[in-house]
């Protein structure tokens, strides 16, 4: 039975494979990704979704969540 009441902060270390070339990807902090965008990008963030970085040199996508790129 999972946490209902768990935060982002707290579950961004679950990895999920990268929809571009199914490396496993390394859950990173909302933060780290806010840093990043401008403020147009920013109103598109979803806070409370899991991101996590590709690390593959190679591809096309560098962040992604489970439902987006």
């Amino acid at each position: 039975m999972g946490n209902c009441c768990q935060s982002n902060s707290e579950t961004f270390l679950k990895n999920i494979s990268c929809p571009n070339c199914q490396s496993i990807g390394k859950g990173v902090q909302i933060i780290a990704i806010k840093s990043l965008l401008i403020p147009t990008a920013l109103t598109r963030l979803h806070a409370d979704t899991i991101y996590s970085f590709c690390p593959s040199e190679n591809g096309e996508v560098v962040y992604f969540s489970g439902s987006d790129t």
